[in-house]
């Protein structure tokens, strides 16, 4: 008998769900995330951020899901407290 996995997961982006079965000792490939603090927002939508070493990732798209998320990210910005975000990347 084989033991089996059933994964349910959503794409971050388009909100898709897809399902899989995956033996049990099968490597499966897991989301990234990495926590970064808010350096700047542009009037484009687009965020600088840096990690906690003091590397910068420029360009980052500021989320349009869930509704007025982006604005929330904003609104921290203007009032130049700190702000810590979570980066989920698929590779």
């Amino acid at each position: 008998m084989v033991m089996k996995c059933n994964l349910i997961g959503f794409d971050i982006f388009t909100g898709k769900r897809y399902m899989g079965v995956y033996p049990v000792l099968d490597d499966v490939r897991t989301p990234v995330q990495k926590d970064y603090f808010l350096a700047d927002v542009t009037v484009d939508g687009f965020a600088s951020l840096v990690d906690e070493v003091g590397n910068c990732r420029e360009l980052i798209k500021l989320p349009q899901r869930p509704d007025d998320f982006s604005r929330e990210i904003e609104t921290a910005f203007a009032s130049r407290h700190p702000y810590k975000v979570t980066v989920v990347s698929a590779m």
